[in-house]
């Protein structure tokens, strides 16, 4: 339960969970600089190529549902199918994934505490995580989605805060027409090179199409391989899986969109003539630049509670992610396992376990040779240029094209039919729910389903899943080619009425984003606060009471999930209030 949450969570709380732990320091940092650098290009190339990991990511979710029931991580699965080689090669990468995510985060919210208070960069590295390992080790997968929610809620406002100061009631700017004028100059001072007619106001970009595609290979590994994602779509309801990613992915895509498009423009319109240092721009400071230029010191407090709840609530699924890794897939599979024993499936295990390291080996040497070549010189500047990334990416993208299919007809086919990752089982939890005194039928997840019920899940996952793959292909279309590639190819260079409705659309989708990701969980949680609140007011007013052996007993402040005794107050949680409800009227 700890990692899984009963597998019961809805919709609107995994695409609040999805929202939050996509929602990287580096989402509002680097989306800010590339509008900088690139201009209007750089945000729309920003979220569409980080967004469509998450949408697709719907159908694989689906998948491990349908494939993997009981699976209590990703790689359970990759063990059951491949076996251990390929088992202990993804556990390397997915670690690997994991802790260059959590140093990123931790390394990015650093350099703007630094940057806006003069902290010490190690000490905030040590001290922003603190709170975010103390009610995760709590908590759990649970206290992590309740803190994404509330968190998101908070980020989600201060970018309001952030579009409306810029382009609707702002000192310094409050006008869209404002910011318009101020862009245009500032392509005359210094136009950018490989733009349309050297313009900032123009999706034509030669170095942020380049960055389109790095961000796009790029992302599917930070999405793909981090168990994160996958614990989410765990403890997703079965029904609840593919409508939570999509309409998560959705509603993120508003937030990098329209935040980088406000402060990354922003720090164009507001630094005058001398522009930021490179490394100031390259560290992501463009934002935090530009909220302190824009709103003075609230500007500063803003960014520091916006980068502040980036940093925690991504963290904390790092966290998840590597316990849960640690426990299922090195302790208990290889330490201490329970299972008496286990079906190794050899079906290309062998071009499952080479093709992601031959790949590796590959990308990394076609990204060090384009930056030899090119610069002749190793540094982070010439490592970390478009070029070499672009190589170092686009060879990691399609070098398992290569490899998979070859090493499959070199040691051959063998079909599959699944039910080794179906015999996953899950891990025992009685233990867990008796020493929180909880009565295991109130506890979702924990009651025995019927082969009938199984069959009848199965059914309407796989119509999902054909679904899933449905419209994660049309969206993707739709972010990858239909949206960008004609505004790129025409060349056009906004005019100040469509750069106004461009800023509009943004606002209405945040509005929308709110609605999913605020306004839905709640709506779809409103039975279970009912109840909970009400109990919370019966122990408060003394009115709840506890069955022990078929008789109510009143003054316990017991809570109506310790219930034992009797069927009949036992079988759900309103049959109890019912009776202590009545019990109470007689006396």
């Amino acid at each position: 339960m700890f990692t899984t949450a009963g597998r019961s969570v809805k919709s609107g709380l995994i695409a609040a969970g999805v929202v939050s732990s996509w929602t990287w320091a580096a989402t509002l940092l680097q989306s800010s600089s590339v509008a900088y650098k690139y201009g209007v290009s750089g945000p729309l190339f920003y979220a569409c190529g980080a967004g469509v990991q998450i949408i697709l990511f719907a159908t694989m979710a689906i998948e491990l549902k349908r494939r993997s029931p009981n699976a209590h991580t990703v790689l359970e699965g990759i063990r059951a199918r491949y076996g251990t080689i390929t088992h202990c090669v993804f556990i390397v990468f997915c670690l690997m994934c994991n802790i260059l995510v959590s140093a990123m985060l931790l390394a990015g919210g650093s350099a703007v505490v630094n940057s806006l208070t003069g902290m010490n960069t190690i000490a905030a590295c040590f001290l922003l995580p603190v709170g975010v390992v103390l009610y995760t080790m709590f908590g759990g997968v649970k206290s992590t989605l309740l803190t994404d929610y509330a968190h998101t809620i908070i980020l989600v406002v201060l970018v309001f805060i952030f579009a409306f100061s810029a382009y609707v009631s702002g000192d310094k700017l409050g006008s869209t027409s404002k910011v318009y004028d101020l862009l245009v100059q500032a392509a005359i001072r210094h136009p950018v090179e490989g733009n349309a007619e050297g313009s900032y106001l123009t999706v034509r970009s030669r170095e942020g199409a380049i960055f389109f595609v790095i961000n796009l290979v790029g992302n599917f590994g930070t999405v793909f391989l981090d168990c994160g994602y996958w614990n989410k779509a765990i403890a997703a309801h079965p029904v609840a899986a593919f409508p939570g990613y999509v309409l998560g992915g959705l509603c993120w895509f508003a937030i990098p969109w329209l935040c980088s498009t406000t402060l990354g423009l922003v720090a164009l319109a507001l630094e005058g003539p001398e522009r930021m240092a490179t490394a100031d721009v390259t560290a992501g400071l463009a934002l935090p630049f530009a909220a302190v230029k824009m709103l003075g010191s609230g500007g500063a407090a803003a960014t520091l509670l916006l980068i502040f709840m980036a940093v925690t609530s991504a963290f904390s699924a790092e966290l998840i992610a590597i316990s849960s890794l640690f426990t299922y897939d090195i302790y208990q599979a290889y330490i201490h396992p329970k299972a008496s024993g286990k079906t190794l499936v050899d079906q290309n295990a062998i071009a499952a376990a080479l093709s992601p390291v031959l790949g590796l080996a590959c990308a990394l040497i076609a990204w060090l040779v384009t930056t030899k070549k090119q610069y002749g010189v190793f540094t982070v500047e010439t490592t970390g240029a478009n070029n070499p990334m672009l190589a170092g990416n686009v060879t990691a993208l399609l070098s398992p094209l290569l490899f998979s299919p070859a090493l499959t007809f070199i040691f051959g086919r063998q079909n599959y039919d699944w039910e080794s990752m179906k015999n996953i089982r899950k891990v025992d939890d009685s233990q867990v729910i008796a020493d929180a005194n909880v009565d295991i039928e109130q506890v979702p997840g924990q009651v025995d389903t019927t082969p009938d019920d199984m069959e009848e899940e199965m059914k309407m996952l796989k119509r999902t899943s054909t679904i899933a793959r449905c419209l994660t292909v049309i969206v993707a279309l739709c972010l990858l080619i239909i949206w960008p590639m004609p505004m790129y190819g025409s060349s056009y260079v906004f005019s100040k009425p469509f750069f106004r409705g461009w800023i509009v659309v943004g606002i209405i989708w945040l509005f929308g984003t709110a609605a999913g990701i605020i306004i839905f969980p709640l709506y779809e949680g409103r039975k279970t606060m009912a109840t909970t609140f009400r109990s919370m007011w019966r122990d408060i007013t003394g009115r709840r009471g506890k069955v022990v052996s078929g008789e109510i007993q009143h003054g316990s402040g017991v809570d109506a999930a310790n219930v034992g005794g009797d069927d009949e107050y036992s079988s759900t949680p309103e049959k109890l209030s019912k009776e202590i409800d009545r019990t109470s009227l007689k006396e």
